[in-house]
């Protein structure tokens, strides 16, 4: 069995310089959470309860990586509308991500820090189809 601290030194060591980027899964009781570097390696990635409590320790996570370019949500409609709103009133540039369609994860997988990664790489790359809309907090751009 391999030491997570050492896949996380090892995959840090290796991260390009410069904003990261965020990408989340949304589920009813957590949310898993991918942050990669600029070219979408893995910096490092982590599960969280969907509280107040763990909204506020996904804020902290994120602030723990220097500069958060923006961050990608899945269902900001749904299970991640609470986390959407926690980090865009936290001033982290959000972006709403569409679910991968079911052929590609059934080409790579399915596990939520496979899920969670894939929503990080689609803020970077924009993906046509992909991202579905900037996510505001605030009157009537609350999720």
């Amino acid at each position: 069995m391999q030491d997570r601290g050492l896949l996380r030194e090892a995959a840090n060591s290796q991260r390009l310089a410069g904003p990261v980027f965020g990408g989340i899964d949304t589920h009813k009781n957590t949310h898993h959470v991918a942050i990669v570097d600029g070219t979408g390696r893995p910096v490092e990635n982590r599960e969280f309860t969907t509280t107040p409590a763990g909204y506020a320790q996904i804020v902290a996570f994120f602030r723990e990586h220097e500069t958060v370019e923006r961050v990608g949500v899945e269902g900001t409609g749904s299970y991640g509308a609470g986390i959407a709103r926690a980090l865009a009133m936290a001033g982290i540039p959000v972006m709403e991500i569409a679910r991968p369609n079911r052929q590609h994860r059934r080409l790579k997988g399915k596990s939520d820090p496979i899920d969670a990664h894939q929503a990080a790489l689609g803020v970077i790359a924009q993906w046509p189809g992909t991202i579905c809309r900037p996510v505001r907090c605030g009157a009537r751009g609350t999720p």
